[in-house]
């Protein structure tokens, strides 16, 4: 039977994808892999996870480990502020239009 835990290498490649929002290819450059090693990385994350795509898999990751806060500065425009359940010394903010900004 294989496990639903995550092995390291997934969870670099988990934050690499859905925090700094970067693709198959480019986290493969990054970490000196085939860009096809990532794919099945990520196709076992997402399988671990019981997620359907991508999206899914970071919509659980943001439910897990962060805590959103709605402000509303416009009607037309909520801003969202997602601050980390673990300190980690970064805040994102997210508005409607999905602009990240992150700050330190």
């Amino acid at each position: 039977m294989k496990s639903n835990f995550l092995t390291r290498r997934e969870l670099e490649i988990r934050q690499m994808y859905v925090e700094c929002v970067l693709t198959a290819k480019q986290i493969a450059y990054e970490l000196g892999l085939a860009q096809e090693t990532v794919k099945v990385h990520l196709k076992n994350i997402k399988r671990k996870m019981n997620a359907i795509s991508g999206v899914d898999m970071s919509k659980k990751y943001y439910e897990e480990n962060f805590w959103l806060i709605r402000k509303d500065t416009t009607p037309t425009q909520p801003q969202l502020t997602v601050v980390p359940k673990k300190k980690t010394g970064m805040l994102v903010s997210m508005t409607l239009n999905n602009q990240l900004k992150k700050t330190a």
